[in-house]
């Protein structure tokens, strides 16, 4: 799926929510007025225990045009500050080019405001682990928009593992192809390591993070990557991993943004007693099996951010604050997806086995 930051034009006009204003909600500030933005727009407007009060981006006039094509009655600006000097902004969700998230992210942990932060939360270990203890000391919730977490096909693979319908498991793989192109708005910041994080942040990190969800921790990587066909990215764009499990299991995850392929995110599980290939199972408890059965569910098969569950990873992080309970994604377990992403990216970059977890270098 997109990484954050894309204009306005990719995302067509919705009906508008009209906001209401109940001072008993929880406030909501967006931070960032691109093109996944709208998605968490629309799904806490959508929320019956929250209001969007307030969205900043880069320029006021964006912030604004987002808040009209929602029929938000809510204030608009340009700068964070704005938004974390807000007593009644509980909620702030950072929606901003890759390299802004972990700084505005702990400036906000700070204020004591509850976070929604898009993926990659951080580009350095010491980033990941300054946001994480940051976080932790001042108390509040966050949720990381791992949406996949929330998609049906990967909740039922994370349930037959749970229920161990597959038995032990083997082989896990994911695969996460994505043609970026240069032409969609972002590019400035999407094709620079320094500002988009490469490969694995950039996209590649829903597939480890799928893999983790479903199979457990990863406890060693061994990777390579290739730039062949493309070279208007300043990093490699095609990366593979090999992955070994804590649990025995071992994997493999593959990304390339440079494929001449549609988008396509494939997963597999293959375990001692039952076999998921995206949606099709082959199981020993189904007695009389010949083949594959077909289970129909949807599919993160699209790059599209409407076709992906925000509103249940919305849903999800209200009813954690209201609760007091840890979201599905939260940070600090989200954080050791990034971590494995790391060291992939450390394991090509010097041609060796890493280990996790990682150690500062």
């Amino acid at each position: 799926m997109p990484a954050s930051g894309a204009g306005a034009e990719d995302c067509p006009r919705r009906a508008p929510y009209l906001s209401r204003m109940t001072p008993s909600r929880l406030g909501v500030g967006i931070h960032g007025a691109g093109n996944v933005s709208t998605q968490y727009i629309e799904a806490f407007a959508r929320n019956p225990q929250t209001e969007v009060r307030m969205i900043t981006s880069r320029t006021a006039d964006q912030a604004r045009r987002r808040a009209a094509q929602y029929g938000l009655a809510c204030d608009a600006g340009d700068r964070l500050d704005m938004l974390l000097e807000r007593d009644d902004v509980h909620i702030v969700a950072i929606c901003t080019p890759n390299h802004l998230h972990a700084e505005e992210a702990i400036r906000a942990a700070r204020a004591g405001k509850h976070l929604v932060v898009e993926k990659p939360i951080a580009l350095t270990l010491p980033d990941l682990r300054a946001l994480a203890g940051t976080v932790e000391k001042h108390r509040v919730k966050a949720t990381v928009g791992f949406v996949l977490r929330w998609n049906p096909l990967v909740r039922m693979a994370r349930r037959l593992v749970h229920d161990r319908a597959l038995g032990d498991l083997l082989l896990v793989e994911a695969d996460y192809i994505h043609r970026v192109d240069p032409a969609r708005p972002g590019w400035e910041w999407k094709g620079r390591a320094a500002t988009s994080g490469g490969t694995l942040m950039m996209g590649g990190c829903h597939a480890v993070d799928v893999l983790r969800f479903c199979a457990g921790e990863i406890a060693s990587v061994s990777a390579y990557a290739t730039q062949v066909a493309r070279r208007d990215f300043d990093y490699p764009p095609t990366i593979t991993a090999s992955l070994r499990f804590a649990n025995g299991a071992v994997g493999k995850v593959s990304v390339t943004f440079e494929a001449f392929s549609p988008y396509l995110f494939n997963l597999s599980l293959y375990g001692s007693r039952g076999t998921l290939r995206n949606n099709r199972l082959f199981a020993a408890a189904l007695e009389g099996q010949t083949d594959y059965a077909t289970i129909p569910t949807v599919l993160p098969d699209s790059a599209d951010v409407t076709h992906h569950p925000f509103q249940a990873e919305v849903d999800d992080f209200v009813a954690a604050i209201l609760e007091d309970r840890p979201p599905l994604a939260a940070l600090a377990d989200a954080a050791c997806s990034h971590e494995v992403c790391m060291a992939i990216d450390r394991s090509w970059a010097e041609d060796r086995p890493v280990t996790l977890p990682l150690h500062d270098e």
